[in-house]
């Protein structure tokens, strides 16, 4: 929706519209957010044009909530706690599209996000006007009940699910560490990437990314890289040496392949070097692809595929 013929310049500055609303289309990236902001940027005008007629839009139920004092209470309110709980997220997720984004900046978002909206629930609801009924299964989705619940703010779930059944020795193992559940999932993860970098290896030989990693290896070690993979985990998990040095101002990828060079962290290392050169998405293929296949479509004029 544009205000321009409605409004002159000097009004929509005014009113501080520097803009009009924002179109739901079919990208999925927050779009709904940014719509939400540009109506509720835009909300006051809009309520105006419609009492005095200056517009008059077709659908009743708009002409409703816009002018009834009730109906439009109610939804400026649902329209301010669906911007305040999905701002976080949103802002993850363009962040995401940065094109040297990590699985490391992930965690790192996801964190940001979790902090953000318990920052925002701990407020309370007379300043924010989020209820704790709906702030209650926004903090379960994001995971982060367990650190609100030390203020007694986001009671626990009453219903709790039970642990997968893992191998006795893996059990054991895993309850040396810090963190037994994580510490299970990322050694199931690191043994497959692992099985697949050795299946690679054996195809291929020279030409498989570990082969560089095997060469500096003994035979030995080569027939217990498993084993080598548990060690060094083990180690990484308690902060042990040689696990110990600072990141300082150092990327987790950066920090890491440090540690390549290090017999005592290289498989480790390797797995998680790989890990973290993937790029979170796929975005700047995404537009590459998206220029090349438009240039291309029937949609654009002068192309005839018959």
């Amino acid at each position: 929706m544009s205000f321009k013929g409605v409004l002159s310049k000097q009004e929509r500055l005014e009113e501080g519209i520097t803009e009009g609303l924002v179109r739901i289309g079919k990208t999925p990236f927050a779009v709904h957010y940014s719509a939400a902001v540009s109506l509720d940027r835009c909300y006051s005008c809009i309520q105006e044009l419609i009492t005095s007629k200056k517009i008059k839009p077709q659908n009743a139920e708009m002409v409703a909530t816009f002018s009834g004092t009730w109906a439009s209470m109610k939804f400026q309110l649902g329209l301010m706690q669906y911007i305040k709980i999905i701002d976080p997220l949103a802002r993850c997720l363009w962040s995401l599209e940065a094109s040297k984004t990590n699985p490391d900046h992930v965690f790192l978002f996801w964190l940001a996000m979790g902090a953000e909206l318990k920052a925002l629930f701990d407020l309370g609801e007379d300043a924010t006007g989020i209820s704790q009924s709906l702030a209650l299964p926004v903090s379960l989705c994001v995971q982060w009940c367990s650190l609100s619940n030390r203020s007694g703010t986001i009671p626990m779930p009453a219903i709790r699910i039970p642990a997968t059944a893992t191998h006795t020795d893996d059990a054991s193992e895993a309850d040396q560490t810090p963190n037994p559940k994580a510490y299970r999932r990322v050694k199931q993860a690191l043994k497959n990437s692992l099985r697949v970098e050795v299946e690679c290896f054996r195809l291929v030989k020279e030409e498989a990314s570990i082969a560089s990693l095997l060469k500096q290896m003994s035979s030995e070690q080569r027939q217990n890289i498993k084993n080598e993979l548990t060690v060094q985990l083990l180690a990484y998990s308690h902060r042990e040496y040689p696990f110990t040095d600072p990141i300082g101002d150092k990327s987790i990828l950066e920090w890491w392949r440090e540690l390549l060079l290090h017999p005592k962290t290289q498989v480790l290392a390797f797995l998680l070097v790989k890990f973290y050169s993937v790029l979170a998405n796929s975005m700047p293929d995404e537009r590459w692809g998206s220029k090349k296949t438009r240039a291309n479509a029937p949609l654009k004029p002068g192309v005839d595929f018959g």
